[in-house]
C-alpha cells in the first residue's frame, strides 16, 4: 500500500496478534516484561505517551481525511484528549527522572505520494478498523502498568488509562 505511516517509529505492520483474548502484543511490549522497578516505570511511561500520540495521529487522519462528521467531530476532541494525556505522561516521567539534552521524537504521519486517493475516500473504515487495534495496545500496556509496577503514580495512572480507554472505545462504538 503507497499510503505509510510512520508513527513514532512504529509501522501498524508490526503489530502482532497474541492468544489471551486477541490483545495484541507488539515489539512495543515486549522489552518490558523483562524490567522492573524504576527502569519498568520510565519505559511504561515512554511506551503508553507514544501509544497515546499514536492514536492522536490517526484521529488527526481521521479529522482530515474521514467522511463522516460525527466521526470526525470525535477524532477530533480525541486528538486533543490524547496529546493531553501524552503530556500528562511526560511530565510524570520527568518527575521520575528529569529529561535530558535529547527531545522526544514527536509523532510523524506522512504520505508517500498521490496514489493514496482511494483509500482517502475511504477513511473512515480504515480508521475504525485500526483505531481499536491502537487503543487495544494501550489496554495492554495499561494492564501491564497495573500489574507489574510497583509505582503508586504508575498504578494510579494505569488504572486512569484502563477506564480512559473504555470510555473513548464506548464512545466510538456509537459511531460505528
Amino acid at each position: 500500500m503507497a499510503l505509510a505511516f510512520l508513527l513514532a517509529g512504529t509501522p501498524f505492520s508490526s503489530v502482532a496478534q497474541a492468544g489471551g483474548g486477541g490483545a495484541p502484543v507488539s515489539d512495543l511490549r515486549r522489552p518490558l516484561l523483562e524490567l522492573s522497578g524504576k527502569a519498568f516505570d520510565l519505559a511504561w511511561l515512554d511506551a503508553m505517551r507514544s501509544q497515546q500520540e499514536i492514536l492522536a495521529g490517526l484521529s488527526e487522519l481521521e479529522r482530515l481525511h474521514g467522511q463522516r462528521s460525527a466521526l470526525k467531530s470525535w477524532a477530533t476532541i480525541d486528538k486533543k484528549e490524547r496529546l493531553a494525556r501524552g503530556e500528562h505522561l511526560r511530565t510524570l516521567r520527568d518527575q521520575l527522572e528529569p529529561p535530558t539534552a535529547t527531545t522526544h521524537t514527536d509523532v510523524v504521519v506522512a504520505i508517500v505520494n498521490s496514489s493514496e486517493k482511494d483509500l482517502l475516500t475511504h477513511f473512515d473504515s480504515f480508521f475504525l478498523s485500526e483505531y481499536p487495534s491502537q487503543a487495544a495496545q494501550s489496554v495492554a500496556l495499561a494492564r501491564l502498568g497495573l500489574n507489574k509496577s510497583r509505582s503508586a503514580v504508575i498504578q494510579r495512572e494505569a488504572a486512569s488509562a484502563l477506564a480512559y480507554e473504555a470510555t473513548r472505545m464506548n464512545e466510538l462504538r456509537t459511531l460505528k
